[in-house]
């Protein structure tokens, strides 16, 4: 478990550095729509189902980045907060109903998300008064959504593959 922790304390300051550099590339929010890469897809269908659904959510906040939308963006991201804390129950559930040996380490990983979920507001604000750009918000959105299939998830995947 102090694997998933120190991971996710690097992963915090990546995303910090990131999200506060002025000169963010755009690159990200302009390559729309995103998807869940086939080297994500872990081979247990409800949490494989559940990131293509987020993936969907997090297309939905860049396209109203895109639009320079603003009044859509903190009710989206708040709406994405929400479902990746509650894919994180039903995926924790899921695991815990086929008996994985790596339940505990891993929603430990997700307690560590979660924290960093809260703090995704405070980024949609900054780039309300102009502080970070749009482009820097949807990468740490981006980047804390992938962090649970590629730093975690894909730890699962060869129990699945051999189930």
């Amino acid at each position: 478990s102090d694997h998933y922790f120190d991971l996710a304390k690097a992963v915090r300051k990546w995303i910090d550095e990131k999200a506060s550099a002025s000169h963010y590339s755009a690159t990200l929010l302009e390559k729309l729509p995103l998807a869940l890469p086939d080297t994500l897809v872990i081979g247990a269908e409800a949490i494989d189902d559940d990131h293509r659904q987020l993936v969907g959510r997090l297309n939905q906040i860049g396209e109203s980045l895109q639009e320079k939308n603003g009044e859509q963006i903190e009710p989206l991201v708040q709406s994405f907060v929400g479902a990746t804390r509650a894919h994180f129950t039903n995926e924790e559930k899921f695991l815990a109903s086929v008996g994985h040996p790596g339940l505990a380490g891993h929603s430990h990983y997700h307690d560590a998300l979660a924290v960093r979920a809260d703090e995704l507001a405070l980024l949609v604000a900054e780039m309300v008064k102009g502080d970070i750009s749009r482009h820097a918000l949807f990468q740490a959105l981006a980047n804390y959504l992938f962090n649970d299939p590629v730093v975690a998830d894909v730890e699962l995947r060869p129990f699945f593959q051999t189930a």
